[in-house]
């Protein structure tokens, strides 16, 4: 798992994306200010303003969560 704080301000989407891409294993998760992402378990939560961002290698795009969406890290699926 890599996880890139600040994502959005810092604009993390691409160097996340190069990083999963060359090790498919990975799960990137991009957190943005004021965010944060609950896991319970393999459950995570996204809580706080802004939003979270799951980028998986060899899925067609990222995939951005907002408040209350939550993520199952294991089967790599939004719930």
């Amino acid at each position: 798992m890599v996880i890139a704080p600040h994502f959005t301000e810092f604009r993390m989407q691409p160097s996340l994306a190069k990083t999963v891409a060359t090790r498919r294993q990975l799960v990137g998760i991009g957190i943005d200010e004021a965010t944060a992402f609950e896991v319970h378990g393999s459950v995570g939560t996204v809580l706080g303003r802004g939003h979270v961002t799951i980028v998986v290698g060899g899925a067609p795009a990222p995939l951005a969560l907002a408040t209350g969406a939550r993520y199952d890290l294991v089967r790599r699926a939004a719930l």
